[in-house]
């Protein structure tokens, strides 16, 4: 989960303000990959998650 956080962490940074969908999909073509699956998706929002928790 370390990749994924890292990855979250840099698309936060670039969309600042942008929505949950949008850091997904930055967090993915960062981490290589083409299309958003419901599985990456899911592991991706898990990673979110953790972050937000993590921060407050």
């Amino acid at each position: 989960m370390p990749e994924i956080q890292a990855a979250l962490r840099i698309a936060r940074a670039d969309n600042a303000g942008g929505e949950d969908a949008e850091l997904v999909r930055s967090a993915a073509r960062l981490l290589g990959f083409k299309r958003v699956g419901t599985e990456l998706q899911e592991r991706l929002m898990a990673g979110l998650a953790a972050l937000d928790t993590a921060a407050a």
